[in-house]
């Protein structure tokens, strides 16, 4: 009976490596705008579920783009209709998880190119309809899958001036050390040169390496996540980014990065 017992416990964690093994721990954020509503099925479909949108507040709709459209007939997406839709149904496909075999939430960095209280409160008005897909704030945290983030900081005080909120924080290097919660602030963004003047040809230096792995190490004692930008596209530098674990690449080639991270797991 006891060898049987052992056989079993061997058996579970056996399971339990292999299901945390499906996904990689350095995972992607897509930096290229989607100018379809089919794009992102191709992007879920190599793993990638973390996005940075430009978005513009036109008519009453948010828009993926950086810039007003040159017409009225123009072709521009929709961002909820581009991203949330098919991530909500993602969800409700897989119960729990926007990629499958994979349950950790995603994150969506948005940057906001006109009318910002008007762009917010729009984006208020889907949290209710897209039940359990976006975290918010209203009466106490509400879990969901997807956390939605602004880079600038100065609005802040913005975020929550009725008491719901349903936009983050992204924090730079001045960050690292801050008193936000993970609530407030869950992910910390760097430049690839405040990493290292590596470039990605031959070995990275070793006291880059050390500091990158103390600076990774550093974050996640915070309960955050790091997300690297402007990174060479270089293999190289993947796998090194990869070792050190950190939480996200941000790139505007995510396949190509997903399918290289896929591999070496």
């Amino acid at each position: 009976m006891k060898k049987v017992f052992q056989i079993i416990i061997i058996v579970f964690v056996v399971f339990i490596n292999l299901t945390h093994a499906q996904a990689p721990s350095t995972r992607i954020i897509s930096s290229g705008n989607l100018n379809s509503n089919d794009e992102i099925w191709d992007l879920l479909g190599h793993g990638v579920a973390n996005f940075e949108v430009d978005l513009m507040y036109i008519y009453g709709k948010l828009f993926v783009t950086p810039s007003m459209p040159d017409s009225a007939n123009h072709k521009v997406p929709v961002f909820a209709e581009a991203y949330l839709f098919p991530l909500y149904s993602n969800l409700k496909k897989n119960g729990n998880s926007i990629i499958s075999g994979d349950n950790r939430e995603s994150f969506i960095i948005l940057n906001f190119h006109n009318e910002f209280k008007k762009s917010n409160k729009e984006l208020k008005s889907m949290v209710g309809p897209l039940k359990g897909l976006i975290t918010h704030y209203n009466q106490g945290v509400n879990d969901g899958k997807v956390r939605l983030l602004v880079k600038d900081k100065n609005l802040e005080d913005d975020l929550s001036k009725d008491g719901f909120m349903c936009l983050g924080l992204v924090g730079d290097k001045n960050d690292i050390e801050s008193t936000h919660d993970y609530f407030q602030m869950p992910l910390i963004e760097l430049d690839f040169t405040e990493l290292t003047t590596w470039n990605g040809v031959g070995n990275i230096p070793f006291p880059d390496f050390m500091k990158i792995k103390e600076l990774v190490n550093k974050v996640h004692q915070k309960g955050r996540k790091l997300s690297v930008i402007n990174c060479p596209n270089h293999k190289t530098v993947w796998d090194m980014l990869a070792t050190s674990k950190v939480d996200f690449i941000n790139t505007n080639d995510p396949v190509n990065v997903c399918n290289y991270l896929n591999e070496r797991k």
